[in-house]
């Protein structure tokens, strides 16, 4: 079981617990080893020469502004202030069927908020500028694009 399965069957509450106890200075989760990683040793050609595209590594970083957005949406602390975190976590590699993993069925019109403050461009690929016009209909497929790097 690859990290997006794990990932996709975790529940909001069960992405809270897991990115409060990240300990302190490392980078990224390995699913295969069930271990926490510093990326940072890694030599910078190697980083340089390709980029690490193993399906079982997740940016704890990405991961767990992904996990600040949807909270401050499912908390209705405002869109805006959701829309910051999610700008700020350009790399978040998770489309909204990811968000909705997380949630439950009961959380699912919070959930839609968040889809429709950021798009799914947005969020995935980070875009640097707001859109000239709104993108009209949104399909919830899985993305793994930049997943974990």
């Amino acid at each position: 079981m690859n990290a997006i399965e794990l990932i996709r069957k975790c529940t909001f509450e069960q992405a809270k617990k897991f990115i409060a106890d990240i300990p302190e200075g490392f980078t990224h989760y390995s699913f295969e080893h069930q271990a926490f990683i510093n990326l940072d040793y890694f030599s910078v050609s190697f980083l340089n020469a390709k980029p690490i595209q193993t399906p079982h590594l997740v940016n704890l970083n990405e991961f767990r502004r992904l996990v600040q957005s949807l909270d401050i949406i499912l908390n209705h602390k405002g869109i805006n202030t959701a829309r910051m975190f999610a700008q700020q976590g350009r790399k978040l590699a998770c489309s909204i069927e990811y968000a909705i993993k997380f949630s439950n069925p009961l959380e699912q019109d919070a959930l839609v908020r968040l889809e429709m403050a950021v798009s799914d461009y947005d969020l995935i690929f980070g875009a640097l500028e707001s859109k000239p016009y709104p993108i009209p209909e949104r399909k919830y497929t899985v993305q793994v694009h930049n997943w974990g790097y």
